[in-house]
């Protein structure tokens, strides 16, 4: 994860219940991240509650892995459980449709790629 997603994450462990604070600089502002391991299926599935520390809404995103011979499937599936405020662009579903494009298209191809 912090490998190809986020390298300023301080640690990360495939473990339930693990948690972990980082920090995100946005336009305007910093977005203090907190993550917490909810569910790991070894060398399938980690999903991961997903809050912004100071701001309402919280989401569930699950990275799976399927083996398919010799290649793997990912998918990625973000669940908004809470709504984020509104107002704030960041929050907005363009914003977040074009991080995870970002993360799956460039990022993880780049760190594929090269490993």
């Amino acid at each position: 994860m912090k490998k190809w997603f986020f390298p300023n994450i301080p640690s990360f462990e495939a473990t339930v219940g693990f948690k972990t604070k980082f920090d995100i600089q946005g336009k305007d502002r910093v977005f203090p991240h907190l993550w917490k391991v909810i569910e790991v299926i070894p060398k399938n599935k980690i999903s991961v509650e997903w809050q912004f520390e100071g701001y309402s809404g919280i989401a569930i995103v699950d990275f799976e892995l399927t083996e398919l011979g010799n290649q793997t499937k990912f998918i990625l599936t973000s669940t908004l459980i809470e709504s984020f405020p509104g107002n704030i662009p960041e929050f907005k579903r363009e914003s977040g449709v074009e991080g995870w494009n970002y993360f799956i298209k460039k990022s993880l191809n780049e760190y594929l790629k090269n490993n």
